[in-house]
């Protein structure tokens, strides 16, 4: 009975759905299998294996049996005592003070609660473990020259092999820390959740450092943390991303998602969201998904223009012809066409100053300088739009240290506090939760349903065995309990220590001293 409802209580994580539901249904299947082979074990194979066992016994004599049974004899009597000395009194007074000992466990249930919802003891699906690879992704405005990116990636590679002066005490005994170096100038390849980019601005290098069992003493986190101060701030850099690579379902810790019409409201929104971000202890790499293009020159026609016979159409035609060309003839020589194209000089072409220079022609042939039915300004165009649900989006990431600060915290804040004065200040944007915590809210909705038909299993089960209805639920009471000891675990390894690094500001802001 108590392995086949082990069965069922593990059978749910099988289903989670999301991305970390396959990374966990592992975990069950490998359960699930070890569980049935023992208990087909204990039923076939172990009596078998008493029954030769205790026939041997009774025919073997002589010194190494009754030194055998002498020892078994004793820890026998050892036995005994403690159960007649102490764990007998026990159980006596349990049962005798059985509400008072009910009351105990329910208020240590309930303190346990307590400090789990207030953060002493933060709750990470899945924790961040040990890596051997450590990457650095550059990205530089649109247009960049190629040299500037591969300039500044040597330079994230000189300062990934000082790291192994950074760690000579740690890494000493077995040799360098920094194995090898990769590099990429051009592109960035996509990789888990994130689509890849392609252009002269953009590059990336990939480290790897020695397994981590030979640096037991070195986290892969202090090596990146060591990594990027060496780096410090490089100029005219638009993103900077230092990161892990491992296993484990893929998503940035924080990752908000602001929609709307209006870009300019988004940009504004998103710089202000990233600064409160930014207040929080143990964030770092804090960006956004938006990516202005490549200067430019905006042309929009007068309104008094259509009088003349200009049009929109007819000024970017002219345009065109000036920088771009228009075809004059075509010449055969032999088996092709040589087009003859009449544009601007290459002098002209190349300066800035020939559009507000240029003279347009109008219906009857006349030619007026272009500033007389055009406004030029000065601009960005857009070099990617993100939409979702016909929507403009971006995207506010960041990652975080796990040993300061926890992602579960900061979003349950900012949505509390921060989010809802966000779109009351930016009236036609909302906001919807990415990355991560998207992913968990996912798995953790599947694994509710999935332990609600859990437990209806084991209750069948339990009352087709007792015959009665009232002894399971009293026995499966004690499910809730087990929390007690989870919580004390996971605090001891991971729980974030608010007095060394936090201290309370407000109602649920924590700052760093």
């Amino acid at each position: 009975m108590a392995v086949t409802t082990t069965v069922v209580a593990f059978t749910p994580l099988m289903f989670i759905s999301g991305i970390m539901g396959k990374f966990i249904a592992v975990m069950p299947t490998a359960v699930i299998a070890i569980l049935v082979v023992s208990l087909g074990e204990a039923l076939v194979i172990l009596p078998a294996h008493l029954d030769q066992a205790l026939s041997r016994s009774q025919h073997t004599a002589g010194r190494i049996s009754a030194w055998h049974e002498s020892i078994r004899k004793r820890v026998d009597r050892r036995l005994v005592q403690v159960i007649e000395r102490y764990y007998s009194p026990a159980i006596n007074y349990v049962i005798k003070n059985r509400y008072f000992t009910f009351s105990i466990g329910v208020g240590v249930l309930i303190i346990s609660l307590g400090i789990i919802q207030g953060g002493y003891v933060p709750f990470v699906f899945m924790p961040k473990g040990e890596s051997d690879w450590m990457v650095a992704e550059i990205g530089y405005p649109l247009g960049t020259p190629f040299e500037v990116t591969e300039n500044s990636i040597s330079y994230l590679e000189k300062k990934g092999f000082e790291l192994n002066n950074q760690f000579t005490e740690e890494a000493g005994k077995n040799g360098n820390l920094v194995v090898n170096t990769f590099a990429l100038v051009g592109i960035i390849p996509w990789r888990d959740w994130k689509p890849g980019v392609k252009g002269a601005q953009v590059g990336e290098v990939w480290i790897e450092l020695v397994s981590s069992e030979r640096r037991p003493k070195l986290s892969v986190s202090s090596i990146l943390n060591k990594w990027r101060s060496l780096v410090g701030e490089i100029p005219g850099v638009e993103k900077l991303v230092f990161s892990t690579i491992q296993g484990g379902p893929a998503g940035n810790p924080v990752e908000i998602q602001l929609s709307g019409r209006d870009f300019v409201q988004l940009q504004q929104a998103a710089d202000e969201l990233k600064a409160e971000i930014a207040t929080y202890p143990g964030t770092f790499d804090i960006a956004d998904n938006f990516k202005p293009g490549k200067p430019e020159k905006q042309v929009r026609i007068k309104d008094g223009a259509k009088s003349l016979g200009i049009t929109m159409s007819a000024l970017a035609r002219q345009l065109r012809q000036a920088f771009y060309g228009e075809e004059a003839l075509r010449i055969q020589r032999g088996r092709n066409d040589l087009k003859v194209m009449v544009r601007y000089t290459e002098k002209d072409r190349r300066r800035i100053s020939s559009i507000e220079e240029m003279r347009m022609r109008t219906a009857d042939g006349q030619e007026i300088p272009i500033e007389e039915v055009a406004v030029i300004t000065s601009g960005r165009a857009y070099s990617t739009i993100q939409r979702v649900d016909r929507k403009r989006v971006i995207t506010v990431s960041s990652d975080l240290d796990e040993a300061t600060a926890n992602a579960s915290n900061i979003v349950a804040d900012l949505k509390a506090d921060f989010l809802p004065k966000l779109i009351k200040r930016f009236p036609g944007i909302k906001y919807d939760l990415e990355g991560q915590e998207k992913r968990t809210r996912e798995s953790l909705g599947s694994l509710k349903k999935g332990f609600t038909l859990a437990l209806m299993g084991m209750f069948l089960l339990l009352a087709s065995q007792f015959r009665s209805y009232m002894q399971p639920i009293i026995i499966m009471i004690a499910i809730p309990f087990g929390l007690i000891g989870a919580c004390r675990t996971f605090g001891d390894g991971h729980a974030v220590h608010h007095d060394q690094h936090f201290r309370r500001c407000g109602s649920v802001r924590y700052c760093s001293e």
